[in-house]
C-alpha cells in the first residue's frame, strides 16, 4: 500500500526482478530463430522469383533485347512508352526497364483474359475479363510507375478494343446508356471519378465511333463514321485542355479504302491504307490534327503497321522470307533500315523513346517473343 503521507516523488520504486538464466537463454534463442527464419525466407523468395513461371527469359542482343518465356507462356500483347515495356501473358502482366532489362511482376492474371493494355509516361493499364457463374466480368487495372501503387476498378461494363491514358485519365469505348453507338468513357486513376468524356449523342458531325481512343497529352483521337454511321470514315479529335472537338478527312482515294492501322503521337496521326485492289498499292501517311495537312511518307505494296514517335514514322515490309523494319524522319530524309528480322505479328510494331519493339513468332506460330532495337540517332 502507498503511504498517503509520503510524497510520490520520495517513494522508492520496486527493484527490478532479475532475469533468470533460462529466461535469457529463451530470449536469445527466439531472436536467433527469427533471424535465421528471415534470412532463409529471403533466400527462398529470391529462389522462387528466379524460378517463377511468370519470369521471362531476357537476352541482350546486338541492338536491344529479346524477351521470351521459359515455360511456354509467351507474350500476347504489349505496350511501350520510353523506358517502360509492359506485356501480357496468359499468366501475368510484366514490366521491364528498357535500360537494364530488369523485370517485375505487376499482376497475376491466371484464369483471366487480358483484352487490352496500354502504357503512358507514368501509368500502365489493362483490362481483365473473368468468366463467372453470373457471366463475364470486366475490371480495369492500373499501375503507377512512380509510386508503385496498383488500383482496380470494377463495374465498368464492356470495354471495346483499346485503352488510352491522358494525364491521369483512363479512356475507353464502352456501351452507351442513351444510344446504340458507344460512348468514350473516362475514369480518373488517382481519384476514381468516372465520367462520359464524349457521349455518343453529342459526337461531332453525327459521327459513330469505330476504333480507339488513343491519346497523347491533352489530345484524344478515334476513328468514326460520319452521317450517323452511314458516311465515310474520318479521324475525330478532342482537345481536353480546350474542350474543342472536330474531325479530319483522311482523303484516302475512293473514300473507304482498306485501313490497316493507325497511331497517334503529339498532334499527328500516322496511318496506312491499301486500295481495295491490292495491285494498286497503298500509302503510309501522316495527318496533322490541327491543320488537316496530309503528307505521304511512303508508297508501295504490302506496307504494314505504321508506328510514330515525334518526327519518326516506322513500318515494316516483307522482303522474301524476312521482314525489314524501316523508319523515316518527317524532314524529307530518305527512309533507313531499323532492323531485319523474321516474322512480325500484325500491327505490333511500336516506337518510343529511342526504341523500337515488335512481337515476333516462329514459322509454325507456336512460339512468340518480343524483340527491341535501339533506333539510330
Amino acid at each position: 500500500m502507498t503511504d498517503p503521507d509520503v510524497p510520490a516523488e520520495e517513494l522508492s520504486p520496486d527493484p527490478p526482478v532479475p532475469l533468470k538464466r533460462y529466461d535469457r537463454q529463451a530470449i536469445v534463442t527466439a531472436v536467433l530463430v527469427m533471424l535465421v527464419g528471415a534470412v532463409f525466407g529471403g533466400v527462398l523468395y529470391r529462389y522462387e522469383q528466379t524460378r517463377a513461371t511468370w519470369r521471362p527469359s531476357v537476352e541482350r542482343t546486338a541492338g536491344g533485347w529479346r524477351i521470351s518465356s521459359r515455360y511456354g507462356h509467351g507474350p500476347e500483347g504489349f505496350g511501350l512508352k520510353n523506358d517502360h515495356l509492359v506485356w501480357a501473358t496468359n499468366l501475368a502482366i510484366i514490366t521491364m526497364d528498357m535500360r537494364n532489362g530488369k523485370t517485375k511482376l505487376l499482376d497475376d492474371v491466371n484464369r483471366q483474359q487480358v483484352s487490352a493494355l496500354t502504357v503512358s509516361d507514368r501509368y500502365s493499364a489493362w483490362t481483365t475479363v473473368e468468366d463467372t457463374a453470373a457471366g463475364a466480368v470486366t475490371a480495369l487495372h492500373t499501375y503507377d510507375f512512380v509510386s508503385g501503387k496498383r488500383s482496380q476498378f470494377n463495374d465498368v461494363g464492356n470495354v471495346y478494343e483499346e485503352l488510352a491514358i491522358s494525364g491521369s485519365r483512363l479512356l475507353w469505348l464502352g456501351p452507351s446508356e442513351t444510344s446504340d453507338s458507344p460512348d468514350i468513357k473516362s475514369i480518373d486513376i488517382e481519384t476514381g471519378e468516372r465520367s462520359v468524356l464524349v457521349p455518343a449523342t453529342t459526337q461531332a458531325s453525327g459521327q459513330v465511333a469505330l476504333n480507339g481512343p488513343r491519346a497523347d497529352g491533352d489530345l484524344v483521337a478515334w476513328t468514326a463514321r460520319t452521317g450517323g454511321g452511314q458516311g465515310p470514315t474520318v479521324f475525330a479529335f478532342k482537345d481536353l485542355a480546350t474542350g474543342r472537338e472536330w474531325t479530319c478527312d483522311p482523303h484516302t482515294p475512293g473514300g473507304d479504302s482498306l485501313w490497316l492501322s493507325w497511331r497517334l503521337s503529339g498532334r499527328t496521326v500516322a496511318f496506312s491504307w491499301q486500295a481495295p485492289n491490292t495491285d494498286q498499292g497503298g500509302e503510309i501517311v501522316t495527318l496533322n490534327a490541327d491543320t488537316n495537312i496530309r503528307t505521304t511518307v511512303v508508297r508501295g505494296i504490302d506496307l504494314q503497321t505504321p508506328a510514330i514517335d515525334g518526327d519518326l514514322v516506322a513500318w515494316w515490309a516483307l522482303q522474301g522470307d524476312q521482314t525489314e523494319i524501316l523508319g523515316s524522319r518527317q524532314n524529307g530524309a530518305e527512309p533507313f533500315t531499323i532492323a531485319v528480322t523474321g516474322h512480325i505479328n500484325g500491327d505490333s510494331l511500336l516506337v518510343s523513346g529511342g526504341n523500337a519493339a515488335w512481337l515476333g513468332y516462329d514459322s509454325s506460330g507456336s512460339d512468340a517473343w518480343i524483340e527491341t532495337q535501339k533506333l539510330p540517332r
